[in-house]
């Protein structure tokens, strides 16, 4: 459950609607429980949201590295 991408898809969306209705309702303890909740979802699903995007970064690293090792080689 905890490896899912709809999981925290669905804490994301749960985090931003109550933010929004705490700006709505002018509630603090929801605008703190939407921060929290926000702050667990990056924290915790971070690497798995953004599996792809780090993937897609981590490949072009490597690629620069290696054109940056073949140049220092000659």
């Amino acid at each position: 459950m905890l490896s899912s991408k709809r999981f925290w898809s669905l804490c994301l969306l749960l985090a931003v609607g109550s933010f929004l209705a705490s700006l709505i309702k002018r509630d603090l303890w929801l605008l703190l429980a939407a921060g929290s909740l926000a702050s667990i979802t990056y924290f915790m699903g971070d690497d798995i949201l953004f599996a792809e995007y780090n993937k897609k970064r981590e490949a072009k690293r490597a690629r620069l590295q290696k054109a940056f090792d073949d140049r220092r080689k000659m």
